[in-house]
């Protein structure tokens, strides 16, 4: 087997194993969307409605017990698709974030 044969063939053999792992990462993305979404609560936000951020990171390296993951008030500018919503502060206007509805909470705004 010459030098030039094996090369072409172990160049085929990578990209037909390349193709096998992007496929079977496709459907695994797939399926791990299905159960994700499947518990994604039933909750309709609306747009313009003042809605909470679920952010678990603590920032402020308090003693998590007294941490507050909720942050916000944040306001939804439009639902992406039937789990996702894009939202922006109320602080920062131009900044907008994609979320799934998991991470959000109503907010009720009581006038100043």
């Amino acid at each position: 087997m010459t030098t030039c044969k094996y090369v072409e063939e172990l160049a085929a053999h990578f990209r037909n194993a390349f193709a096998a792992a992007r496929k079977h990462s496709v459907e695994e993305q797939k399926r791990q969307r299905y159960y994700y979404n499947r518990k994604a609560g039933n909750t309709n936000h609306q747009t313009h409605e003042a809605v909470w951020l679920y952010c678990p990171v603590n920032k402020s390296k308090r003693n998590m017990k007294f941490a507050t993951p909720w942050t916000g008030p944040f306001e939804i500018i439009e639902q992406v698709s039937g789990v996702n919503y894009r939202i922006r502060s109320f602080g920062s206007p131009r900044r907008t974030q994609l979320v799934h509805l998991n991470r959000l909470k109503r907010c009720k705004l009581t006038p100043a």
